[in-house]
């Protein structure tokens, strides 16, 4: 008999309900292409933010840069790059 994995309930961000990520999800599907078009130009044209492609495996380290930036978490300390002579 296999085993099931427990349900794990996702954590959602602060503010967020799965009503609203719903809803969101719907008008997302529900735009046409030239709606979808229109709000990516409008969000590339905005002066206090930038639209950048980053490598797939540079997302986590963004998304916690981001995560801390916006929790105003200081920067975290560097690690010495001291180097260990043989």
């Amino acid at each position: 008999m296999k085993s099931r994995k427990p349900v794990v309930k996702q954590k959602l961000p602060p503010g967020w309900t799965e009503e609203s990520i719903r809803r969101l999800a719907a008008f997302h599907d529900n735009q046409t292409e030239d709606e979808q078009l229109a709000e990516y130009e409008a969000a590339c044209a905005r002066a206090d933010q930038t639209v950048m492609s980053i490598p797939n495996e540079l997302v986590p380290a963004v998304q916690r840069l981001l995560a801390r930036h916006e929790q105003g978490s200081p920067k975290p300390r560097r690690a010495s790059r001291r180097t260990v002579k043989a």
